[in-house]
């Protein structure tokens, strides 16, 4: 799983004494679990999700949730879908481990759409500031058509 990394040490410009700004975009070294977002390093997770469970439930409080699976047959994360009327929610990982989402009932559809149609799909776990946990697919070539 991802780990926290930290900003390179910033640069100096012998000419001028300002920070080198390549130096600073550069992030290529750091692996798959940083990105960067306005000059500051997001650490974030990511696992392939593997298989899926979905379930429906008949009553009470969430009227459906999906577990992901790793490579190892591990559930590492489930989505709680939640009435549309509701507010969501914080994803986050708990003391387990395991990593908590939650969607809207209105786009339950969009995610097992991609669940069934798209190989590979990954979850995004950010642990920075901002919540941007996210599921998401592997990269596809533009226009490339669904056989």
């Amino acid at each position: 799983m991802g780990q926290m990394l930290r900003a390179p040490d910033t640069k100096i410009s012998q000419e001028h004494g300002a920070p080198d700004l390549q130096a600073l975009l550069d992030v290529s070294g750091l692996g798959p679990d940083t990105t960067q977002k306005g000059g500051i390093l997001m650490p974030y997770t990511t696992v392939e999700i593997k298989k899926y469970r979905c379930a429906l439930f008949s009553s009470g409080e969430n009227p459906a949730k999906v577990s992901f699976y790793d490579s190892q047959d591990a559930n590492f994360a489930t989505a709680y879908i939640r009435p549309d009327s509701e507010a969501l929610p914080t994803a986050y990982k708990d003391s387990e481990g395991m990593y908590r989402l939650y969607y809207k009932y209105s786009r339950l559809p969009d995610l097992l759409d991609i669940l069934r149609n798209e190989k590979p799909v990954y979850l995004h776990f950010w642990s920075g500031s901002e919540n941007n946990t996210h599921i998401a697919t592997g990269p596809e070539p533009v226009g490339e058509a669904e056989a």
